[in-house]
């Protein structure tokens, strides 16, 4: 599963058995630095037009996202 994102729109592709579906982005923080990890962690929420949700995270600014989905 990828998110390919402009601003608050984006594109989920890669999904099996499925179609590339817009989504857009409802959420966006940022998990606090602890003492054992050396960064903090951001996360976006995106959220599908049949209202499932993903979210896509990423520890260092370089680093891709982990995009997966969100549990209820």
């Amino acid at each position: 599963m990828k998110l390919v994102s402009q601003g608050n729109l984006g594109l989920l592709t890669g999904v099996p058995n499925e179609a590339d579906q817009p989504v857009r982005r409802v959420g966006r923080h940022v998990k606090p630095l602890l003492w054992w990890r050396r960064h903090s962690e951001e996360v976006d929420v995106w959220a599908l037009l049949d209202g499932r949700r993903v979210e896509a995270k990423r520890r260092r600014p370089l680093d891709d996202w982990a995009v997966s989905w969100c549990t209820p």
